[in-house]
């Protein structure tokens, strides 16, 4: 599944689909129909909508291509969409807490990259290091050589 925000709520929810197909199909170089879209909805906050593919191959190739959307700002002005347009990943709640905390050693410069890529969070410490994948917080303080997470993001 994919997320999309933020998809303004001036859109009607009959025309919702219709028009996430087009960004879709803007973004993966190819034409996305309401066919290969098992659901399509908002979630409770109502300036996301989430996506669940029928073929992961498809969802992988909108995820891949998602920096198309850059230069897509008129076309998606037309359709309705006059803010840029995120697409990510849709992780469970222990990921998005355990993402959140790698960007956050990210942007304080305690490690070099963090990703979420095929279902898995990864982390480099340095430019040229290895990379590991993350699965609990305990992982990144194994990476670190630190005590605790927490406490370490709080002095970061």
């Amino acid at each position: 599944m994919i997320e999309l925000n933020p998809i303004s709520t001036s859109i009607d929810d009959n025309e919702l689909e219709t028009k996430i197909c087009k960004v879709l199909s803007m973004t993966a170089g190819t034409n996305i129909t309401s066919s290969m879209l098992q659901s399509c909805h908002r979630l409770t906050k109502k300036n996301v909508v989430i996506v669940k593919f029928n073929d992961r191959k498809v969802r992988q190739n909108v995820i891949t291509n998602r920096r198309k959307l850059k230069d897509k700002s008129d076309e998606l002005s037309d359709l309705g969409f006059h803010e840029k347009i995120y697409i990510n990943d849709s992780l469970c709640k222990q990921n998005k807490e355990l993402f959140f905390k790698c960007r956050e050693l990210k942007k304080a410069k305690k490690v070099f990259d963090t990703w979420f890529f095929n279902n898995k969070i990864s982390l480099q410490v340095s430019a040229n290091g290895p990379i590991k994948n993350v699965f609990h917080s305990q992982d990144i303080e194994n990476i670190l050589g630190i005590d605790n997470l927490n406490e370490y993001l709080e002095f970061c």
